[in-house]
Formats: C-alpha cells, structure tokens, sequence
C-alpha cells in the first residue's frame, strides 16, 4: 500500500508538472503537450535517479532554495495590497462537511513529513531534535499553505480559479504581478514538482529494496542492473507514468490521499501494540489512527454522494484489494518455496 501510495503520489505531481509546462504552448496544442511533459519529465529523472543518484541529494537544497524564494515574492507581493478581503468571509464558505472533504482530498499535500524518520540514524540527538524538526515543518507548511491560500483567494474569483484549476497559483500571480509573475509561479511550479518527482521517486525505489529484503517483495527488486537496484525505480515510473497520463488530477489526489491515510492509520496502530518498546503514549497513536479512519471516511462518503466523482471510490476500492491481494499472495507463494 505505502508503495503504490509513492507511486500515486509521484502521478500527480508528474500531472501539476505538466499542467503548469502547458502554459507556454498554445491552447489547440496543449494536450498533447500536456502527454508529452508528463512522459518526459518522469522518464528524465527516472533516467537521473538510475545513474546518477548523487547529483538527485545535491540539486535538492538548492532547488528547495529557489522555491520557497519564489513562493516567498509570491506571498509578500500577494499580501502588499489589492486583495478583495470579503471573499474570504465566513457567508462565502462552503457546507463544514465540505470543507472536512477537501481537506482530505489534498491531505496528500502532506505527504512527506514520514520520511524524517528514515534520517533518524544520522540525527544528532534524536529524541529532542526529531519532535522539533516534525512539529517544524509541518506548521511552517501549514502557515505557508494558508498565507498562499488568502493571496490566491484574495486576488483570483471563485470562477477565475475553477476555470484555472490546474495553474491557479500563477494566474492570481499574474493578477498583481504581471506577465512576469505568472512566468516566475510557472516556473517555480516546474521546480517545486520536478523535485517532488525527483525526491520520491528516489526514496521510493529504495523502500521497495528494503521490503524485497524483508521477504515482502519479490527479489528482483534487489537484484543490480549495470551495478544498481533499479527494479522497484522502473517499476514505480512506469505505473505512474499510466496513471498520471490516464486518470484524472482529482481521482489521482483522492487514491493518493486515501492511500496515506490508511497507511499512517496502520503506523499508529502498529504503535499502540509496540508503544512500551518505542517508550510512547499509546492513546496518542489511538487518537491518531481514529482520525485518520474518520477522515478517510468523511472523504469517501463525500465524494460518493457526487456522482461525477463516484468512480473515484471504486478505484480506491481496487487499490487497496490488488495491494493486499498482491501481498497475501506473494506471502503464500513466498512460503511454499
């Protein structure tokens, strides 16, 4: 499930790659080059992570560096003034139940933050820092996600951004800034999910070397090609290269986010049975678990009840039953060798 949750993951920013890379070709051409940047910039990076994986941790910090520059302009200049505030008032807010919904839909937004605890082992003081560097990042993104929220709101219609859905940041942009700030959010947009790309499916290909090493996974994905484990790299591109030219940004988002969800529901309580060992509070890891099979459901009932987005809980459905289906399998098979 955490694999095909990468995977997914991995779909939908190769998918914001291009819905923002389609901007600087022509309308009538567009979807075409829409197939063309997706394929192009997975099958690059899967080509950099394979052979280069070095150059992939040194680009990070500095591409990181110019994103959060440019977001950074985008907020200060966003907040500067012009912003019509009475959209952002409570009459124009949409049903709780909705709002609770949405969160779920781009809860995926938060995907990331586990993977502090695979540095663990090279975290200098690890019980003190490790807390501080979770609680951190998740509020700097939290406060981040809302200043960028109240720019976008502020300076873009709710019309403007639905017909603009796929590139909204850049068109606000280009309300207060100009030709050349949608320019700038274009391309920090490329930047921001290149990387994305880049990062998971780095971490990604070699947590599928870990579980083929654990015995859950079959061991091709240990075995080098030209002196390098890249089965679990090409496996995971390629089914996100089908899924991000195939499915829809929202049916992507929602397969994504649910996947996480039952996942970190899995961890909390694979935490409550082992809390005396990791010297934790079970309850939290409960508390924990219990929202995220509320939210989970919340989002599922939501989407269920649009019928344009019915589909949507029928290919979570099937997500999960080929990851659990595969895994029950591969054990039994695994076992009578």
């Amino acid at each position: 499930m955490l694999c095909l949750s990468y995977v997914i993951i991995i779909a939908i920013y190769a998918y914001a790659f291009a819905a923002y890379g389609v901007t600087f070709f022509p309308a009538e051409t567009q979807f075409i080059w829409k197939h063309v940047l997706i394929t192009a910039i997975v099958v690059i990076l899967t080509l950099l992570n394979a052979f280069s994986p070095s150059l992939v941790l040194k680009s990070e910090n500095i591409i990181n560096a110019i994103k959060l520059s440019i977001l950074l302009v985008f907020i200060i200049v966003g907040l500067s003034g012009g912003i019509v505030w009475n959209r952002l008032a409570v009459s124009n807010w949409v049903p709780a139940l909705d709002i609770i919904a949405s969160g779920m839909v781009i809860f995926i937004s938060f995907e990331g933050f586990e993977l502090i605890a695979n540095a663990s082992r090279d975290v200098k003081k690890p019980r003190r820092n490790l807390p501080i560097a979770y609680y951190a990042s998740v509020l700097l993104a939290m406060v981040l996600y809302l200043l960028i929220a109240i720019v976008a709101l502020g300076h873009l219609s709710f019309e403007a951004i639905e017909g603009a859905r796929d590139y909204s940041l850049a068109a606000s942009a280009k309300t207060f800034m100009g030709q050349p700030g949608f320019i700038l959010i274009a391309i920090g947009a490329l930047l921001a999910t290149g990387s994305a790309i880049n990062a998971d499916l780095y971490g990604s290909s070699r947590i599928m070397s870990l579980i083929s090493q654990e015995g859950q996974l079959p061991e091709i994905f240990q075995r080098q090609f030209w002196h390098r484990r890249i089965g679990g790299l090409i496996t995971i591109s390629v089914i996100a290269l089908l899924a991000a030219n195939f499915l829809e940004l929202h049916a992507i988002a929602v397969i994504g986010s649910a996947g996480f969800l039952l996942v970190f529901a899995a961890v909390n309580i694979a935490n409550i049975k082992l809390s005396r060992q990791t010297n934790s509070r079970p309850w939290i890891s409960a508390l924990g678990a219990l929202l995220c099979f509320s939210a989970l459901i919340t989002m599922l009932f939501r989407i269920y009840t649009q019928p344009e987005h019915r589909y949507e809980v029928w290919l979570i459905a099937l997500v999960v039953i080929l990851s659990f289906g595969f895994e029950v399998i591969y054990r039994r098979v695994a076992k009578n060798k």
